[in-house]
Parts: C-alpha cells; sequence; structure tokens
C-alpha cells in the first residue's frame, strides 16, 4: 500500500559516513567460525580493543582502550555499533582467529589486514608479533566460555586472560574464566552501523542491499516515488545496493542504528526518483535538489550552481523546462498516513502554544483545518 510521510526536519547536505561495522558478542564456543572477523570488547565496561601497537605509539604497549558512547552499546541484543566518525584510536582492532595445528580449541589472533599476531610478553602486555612459529605459546590463546555470557581468551603460557583493568587491555591479573571481562564479538557481513543525531533523518545511498525489517533497528525507510509541485515520500522495507532513500530514527533515544543486509538479492524500486551521487554531481541552480532544512522548513532544496551534491548524498533531478522554485515540500498525507505527531518527531518543541500545519510549518493563526498542537493532532473548526 502507497503511504506518504510527513517529515519535519532533516539533516544539511552532509556527506553521511557509514560504520566500520556491527559486532555481536559471542555467547557459545560452537558458534566460533574462523572465517568470520572480531574485535575484543570489554563487556561491561564500555570499551572495546582498538590496534595493538608496539612501543610507544600509544604511551604504553597495551593494546588501547577507549571509551564508547553507551549508545552504541545495545546490551539487550548484545550489539556493538562502530562509525568510521570515530577516531582512529577509538576504531577497534579486527582480528581472525587462526587454529593451532594438533591443539584442540586453541588459536592464533591475527590481525584482519596484515601478517601480525597478538602476543602475550613478559610483562603480560599485549604487543604484536611478526613470528608466524605457531609454536610460540605465548602467541597461543585457548577459548573458554565467560560468565559474563561471552567468550573470553586465554593465553596457552602465562594462563591469564585477556582483560580489561585500569583503561587498558592486558592479559594478566585474571586466572578465571569467570571474571574475565575481554569478549569475542563476530562481525556482522555487509551490516552497517548508522549515526543519526538531532533531528533523526537523514538521506543517504545504501552500499549494500538492506532489509529494514530486520533486527528492530528504530529506523524507517522512504523513497521519493512521486515530484510534482511537492516531493511524495513512499515507505519500504528493503531498499538495494546504490539506491537512494531517506531514513527516519523511531526510536530517537538512540543514537547508532544497525542496517542488517537482506538475504536476497535485490533491484531498485522502479519508482524511486532518488540518484545516487558519486561526488561529481554539481547543482546548476536550475534542476538538483537535495535533502535539507533550512529557512523553509524541511523538504528539498534547490543546489546552487558549482555546489557539488557529496559522494554518496542522493539527490533529485527535475526535468528541464520546469519552472525552477528554491524549495519543494512534501505532499499532505491523509490523517491515518501521518506516522506520528510531527513536533514529536522532530523539533522537540515543549512550548504549549505552538501551531504547525501537517508540512511541519508552523501555523501562527490557524484556521479551519487539521493541525498539530501539544504534540496531537487537532481539528480547527
Amino acid at each position: 500500500m502507497k503511504r506518504t510521510f510527513i517529515l519535519s526536519t532533516l539533516l544539511s547536505l552532509t556527506s553521511l559516513a557509514f560504520s566500520q561495522g556491527v559486532y555481536q558478542i559471542v555467547t557459545l564456543l560452537k558458534d566460533i567460525n574462523t572465517d568470520d572477523t572480531f574485535i575484543i570488547y570489554g563487556k561491561k565496561k564500555d570499551v572495546v580493543s582498538t590496534s595493538a601497537i608496539n612501543g610507544n605509539t600509544y604511551n604504553t604497549n597495551y593494546m588501547e582502550a577507549a571509551s564508547l558512547y553507551k549508545k552504541q552499546i545495545n546490551d539487550d541484543k548484545g550489539e556493538i555499533y562502530i562509525h568510521e566518525k570515530q577516531t582512529k584510536k577509538d576504531i577497534p582492532a579486527e582480528f581472525k582467529l587462526i587454529p593451532v595445528e594438533g591443539k584442540a580449541n586453541t588459536y592464533l589472533v591475527k590481525l584482519a589486514n596484515q601478517e601480525q599476531y597478538l602476543y602475550n610478553n613478559s610483562g603480560n602486555y599485549l604487543i604484536l608479533a611478526n613470528e608466524t612459529d605457531n609454536q610460540v605459546t605465548r602467541k597461543q590463546w585457548e577459548l573458554r566460555t565467560s560468565s559474563f555470557n561471552g567468550i573470553c581468551l586465554k593465553n596457552i603460557e602465562s594462563g591469564y586472560f585477556i582483560y580489561y583493568d585500569s583503561n587498558k587491555f592486558g592479559a594478566y591479573g585474571v586466572s578465571s574464566s569467570k571474571d574475565c571481562l575481554g569478549v569475542l564479538c563476530r562481525k556482522v557481513p555487509n551490516a552497517i552501523a548508522l549515526k543519526i543525531e538531532d533531528p533523526f533523518y537523514t538521506a543517504t545511498v545504501l552500499p549494500h542491499d538492506a532489509d529494514f525489517t530486520v533486527g528492530n533497528i528504530g529506523l524507517k525507510g522512504f523513497i521519493v516515488s512521486d515530484i510534482s509541485e511537492n516531493v511524495t515520500l513512499k515507505e519500504v522495507d528493503k531498499a538495494a545496493q546504490g539506491e537512494g532513500v531517506v531514513l527516519f530514527a523511531q526510536e530517537q533515544g538512540k543514537q547508532f542504528y544497525p542496517i542488517f543486509p537482506s538475504e536476497t538479492t535485490l533491484t531498485n524500486n522502479e519508482e524511486n526518483k532518488l540518484l545516487p551521487s558519486d561526488g561529481s554531481v554539481k547543482g546548476d541552480g536550475k534542476t538538483i535538489y537535495a535533502l535539507g532544512n533550512k529557512t523553509q522548513g524541511v523538504g528539498f532544496y534547490i543546489v546552487k550552481s558549482g555546489v557539488a551534491v557529496p559522494k554518496d548524498k542522493p539527490y533529485l533531478k527535475i526535468a528541464n523546462g520546469t519552472a525552477a522554485k528554491e524549495f519543494m515540500g512534501f505532499d499532505s498525507a491523509e490523517e491515518d498516513d501521518v506516522t506520528t505527531s510531527i513536533v514529536e518527531l522532530s523539533q522537540k518543541v515543549k512550548q504549549s502554544d505552538r501551531w504547525y500545519n501537517l508540512k511541519g510549518q508552523q501555523v501562527t493563526n490557524p484556521q479551519r483545518g487539521l493541525y498539530i498542537h501539544q504534540r496531537k493532532k487537532v481539528f480547527v473548526e
């Protein structure tokens, strides 16, 4: 069923950066797959492991530990969301598990993108070693189940677990998996994490086929299904790789949202008018429009001549001959198609005396019709 949706405020013309990934805590040994990529997470401490460094790059040769926003950690689902806008220091190191021949449940922990391995040195610091000899026992790790509902790593030679302590990760201080806080999290293939801040909307081009119904992710996806005097948005459950979409964050207490891949290969929605930008698309002051929240409220604004539409940002191209307008808003929806209050979804306006029409525009003297007032739909006679 075709649905239109009224948006009241959106992000301006800025390129959306996708995360390094979505990670899920591994809770059972039988779920370990050596084809997977992992990070090490300091469960209950709101930290993850970052790049393991030899020398004094980060003051010591521990693995650096960095605080995360609590909103990046979904304890209920055992998920962690990492986005590339974080500083390099805060982005977790990703590892692969390499089975040690002849030893059950024993692995080398190798950086995913280079031939270096986690090594528990004599001071119990975690450093990187280049040696590839599987018999170096300080490079060998046994997997154990932690009482914190995760899989932790025990060094074969020292008998210590990778553990969080004093803002650093090391393999020291704990000889029992019962108290171990350093657990493995597997990367979900082709899943991405999205950062959406107030005002809870953005437009982007998807890097993978996406299913917005998977995982109760708290997002709604929309395409532009029609362009006339205004723009009509149509809600979709799925969208294909390379397709432009408008996204709305339903659960606004969050800041980070995972988008999971579709289990089936998708094709673009034929009626979608949003076009993907590769960074070379520039406005001409006449035909190119992009999503924004400016002086006339929320909608699609004409892109000035010579201004580039950022890479991975969608845009609309209006046919030549159409009278150029600075701004195109959204078609009014039928009352039962309005998902929720305009005010509640957008600017969190608390003033009780403000009235809004269904385009999200403030009205000084409401006449006969349907309005939003005090976060409710009100019909004025």
